[in-house]
């Protein structure tokens, strides 16, 4: 089975907006609800859990009733990082999955995510321990120092990672168990360290992550607004 945890707890100052990112509104409708149903149709996909401010659970309660959303097994209150709001889903997963299962982080954030790329996702993640999805470099890319050119760098060796990003439960409800650090930017990082190889799926759509006002315009011009 496949567990969705759709990761909603971030405030977003960068956005400069009233609203916690969760609650900017798209086209009238609240930016979460891009990812939510998105995952809500996919059929690959079994249950999700949301993990929000609990400040807010009652508009998502509401949101979810109203469109009558079937697949969300709980809300979990996020932490003060997003790793404490990963640990916080896995610590209800842990009694729910069994071994062979999958989890799925998802910031709520990449609302790009396009269905056929978490479609196709999702059909290669059973080749796969853990599988993060990915895009290209385009660009020159140089280390600096003292804000000037120290030396160029392969881009043909880097990436960007992205998410979604799915794990096999046992090994990863193991990782974080030895997880040396208090906090991480990514949940690949915890499965590496663990020892763990983590492969890369590329997305043939636009999937970035909505930080700054910019970034809504664009998901904006992308919807057609």
């Amino acid at each position: 089975m496949n567990f969705a945890v759709l990761l909603a707890g971030g405030k977003g100052e960068r956005l400069r907006n009233e609203l916690e990112k969760p609650f900017v509104t798209i086209l009238d409708r609240p930016l979460f609800s891009y990812p939510l149903e998105l995952f809500e149709k996919e059929t690959s996909i079994d249950y999700i859990v949301l993990v929000i401010n609990p400040e807010k659970e009652e508009i998502y309660r509401n949101y979810i009733n109203e469109h009558n959303l079937s697949k969300i097994l709980t809300i979990i209150e996020g932490g003060k990082t997003r790793h404490s709001s990963s640990k916080n889903a896995l610590s209800f997963l842990k009694d729910v999955v069994q071994d062979d299962d999958y989890i799925i982080f998802h910031d709520v954030a990449r609302a790009f995510l396009h269905a056929d790329d978490l479609k196709d996702f999702l059909l290669e993640l059973k080749n796969h321990l853990a599988l993060s999805m990915a895009s290209p470099l385009k660009d020159t890319i140089v280390q600096i120092k003292e804000e000037a050119i120290e030396q160029y760098l392969n881009r043909d060796e880097l990436k960007i990672i992205e998410t979604p990003q799915a794990f096999k439960a046992k090994p990863l409800l193991e990782a974080y168990k030895k997880a040396k650090n208090s906090d991480y930017s990514d949940n690949t990082k915890v499965f590496l360290e663990a020892g763990h190889k983590i492969d890369l799926f590329f997305s043939k759509h636009p999937n970035i992550k909505i930080t700054t006002p910019d970034d809504l315009e664009l998901f904006k011009a992308y919807l057609g607004g």
